[in-house]
This record gives structure tokens, sequence and C-alpha cells, in this order.
């Protein structure tokens, strides 16, 4: 049975809110979630500094939120580690010079499942967020079960429990809610942050910069 628990911790400012995010007690994700391009652009170079040693072959777990009948992005998740930045590009006027570059950088690779869409949404939004072509890489692609058998078709919960031995809490109606309200829940906090680690972790299982063909 999947046990996702969720806090919201103390705000060091009223530009972001931090949450600690803990599945099954073995894997616990450090989210940031802002609207504020500045505190977006804080998050990214502070993260890239703590990863430069990664910077060979840096891997990002990406997820797009969205609200249904409106199809530009309302959100896009970054993870790397435990540590996930939501950024609500609906409520934002501006979108950081580093978020813009490392979206186009060919060495990054770029992680998602069922992910497909993901880059179309991102340059439909109004920030009009380009990512390099091939990116981001869908990791149902490259997935299999214990016994060799592809999961292309396997849900998230599927995948990620073949592949990492975890089980996850999945709600359609959190996904198919509105991305575009003034402050997200906490269940969309939690949803959009399992998807970008889960991304993430499965990339790292599968080394997915392997699979980057600019590397």
């Amino acid at each position: 049975m999947a046990v996702t628990t969720i806090i919201e911790n103390h705000q060091p400012s009223h530009k972001l809110r931090h949450y600690t995010i803990t599945l099954n007690d073995t894997h616990t994700i450090s989210t940031t979630v802002t609207s504020h391009p500045g505190a977006a652009r804080d998050w990214i170079h502070r993260t890239l500094f703590f990863n430069r040693r990664h910077r060979h072959h840096l891997l990002v777990g990406l997820g797009v939120q969205w609200t249904p009948h409106n199809n530009p992005a309302s959100t896009i998740q970054l993870c790397i580690g435990h540590h996930c930045l939501i950024f609500h590009l609906h409520h934002s006027q501006s979108s950081p010079l580093i978020l813009r570059r490392i979206l186009l950088d060919p060495s990054i690779t770029f992680v998602g499942l069922w992910c497909h869409s993901d880059a179309k949404k991102l340059l439909l939004s109004p920030h009009k967020l380009g990512m390099v072509d091939g990116m981001p890489i869908d990791m149902r692609i490259h997935a299999f079960n214990g016994h060799g058998r592809s999961l292309r078709g396997s849900s998230i919960i599927e995948i990620v429990d073949e592949v990492l031995g975890v089980v996850i809490d999945w709600d359609l109606d959190v996904g198919r809610s509105d991305w575009e309200v003034d402050e997200l829940s906490l269940e969309h906090v939690r949803q959009a942050s399992v998807d970008a680690f889960v991304s993430f972790a499965v990339g790292l299982h599968y080394q997915a910069w392997n699979f980057n063909k600019y590397c």
C-alpha cells in the first residue's frame, strides 16, 4: 500500500513555499513551489552548483501540468536528486534566463514518464519555453520488468513499481484538475513532485544520459 506524506515547512519568503514529501518512508523529496522568476532562478543556480560534479551527464526529471481544455503548460517541474522545483508558469510574469538556457542545453538529459507532449505544451505557454529536439526522453520506452517485458504501455504506477520497487499514490482526478488556481493545493504539490522525482529516479536507474544523442 502506498503511503505518501506531505508537510508544509516554515516559509522563509513570501515568494515561495517549501514542502517535504515522503514516499513509503524510503524516499524524501524537498520541494520548492514558486511563481516568482527570481526564486526559480535561485533554485536552479543553487541546484546546478551542488550537482556540478555531474555536469557531464546531468540528469533532470521533468514534469508538466496543465488544465484540461487548455493545452499550454500551467507548471513545469524539475527534479535533480531529491530536490524538486515547481514553477507555476501560469502566474509568473516571466521565466528566468537560466531556465531557458538549461532547457536548450543539449548536454543536459531531461527525462519523464508519458511525457510525449510536454515539450509542445511548454512551447505553447505564454513563456514559449523551447527544448532541444528529442527532449524530454520518455523513459517508459526504455523500461522493462524483471522478465524483460517492455513497459512502454504501462502506467506510471506500474513502471515505478516494476523498476524502483516503490508503490506510489497517483490520483487521476488531481491530474485533471485546475492547475491555474492561485495557490496549488497539497494534492497538486504532492503529485507534481512525485511525477518529477520518479521520472528522475527511473532515468537514473537506466543511466538515461546514454540515450542522449547529443552526449
